[in-house]
């Protein structure tokens, strides 16, 4: 009887090696998760609740997300050519932007003595409501005797809420110094 030996040659492939970037967002728009490129495919889910998202490509798009989004995590595994898998979970950064517009606008050429009307307006161009929104404006050293409450010349204006899309006006008047 003889003894028989074989060689046997295995290959071992490392695992991928994949990472998740994204960009801090403002809530109201989307949020884009890119995984590294290069992998025969992807399989993403929501960590929170495991639900398997039905993006197959390295890019993820999370529609319209709000602050109650901050912090969320999202999970991608990839399988390379090999059938080896990897993975990696990037949380969302979501804030809270504003795209406020102050325009104002008064009477541009008047009398001594005249009165001059002024008007502020707020538009939100946002995509969500703007809240406790603060306007100071400066009273002109060519005018005298607000319609409203100046303190040493300044003029605050609160409000409360300005909801996507929508403006709000304040009007005074002063009278021109003569």
């Amino acid at each position: 009887c003889g003894t028989k030996t074989e060689t046997i040659s295995i290959t071992v492939n490392a695992l991928p090696v994949v990472e998740i970037t994204t960009e801090e967002v403002c809530e109201g728009t989307n949020a884009v998760l890119t995984a590294t490129a290069g992998f025969a495919s992807y399989q993403w889910e929501k960590v929170s609740t495991t639900e398997t998202l039905t993006e197959p490509s390295n890019v993820l798009t999370i529609p319209n997300v709000f602050l109650a989004n901050n912090g969320d995590e999202y999970k991608v595994t990839v399988t390379d050519a090999n059938t080896c898998q990897g993975a990696a979970i990037k949380a969302l950064q979501v804030k809270s932007c504003t795209d406020l517009i102050l325009t104002k606008t008064a009477t541009d050429e008047v009398c001594e003595g005249a009165t001059i009307t002024y008007t502020l307006k707020v538009r939100n161009n946002a995509v969500v409501a703007a809240t406790d929104i603060r306007v100071v404006d400066m009273l002109p050293s060519e005018v005298e005797n607000p319609s409203e409450t100046f303190t040493a010349g300044v003029y605050e204006w609160q409000i409360a809420s300005l909801p996507a899309g929508e403006e709000t006006e304040f009007t005074f008047t002063a009278k021109a110094k003569s």
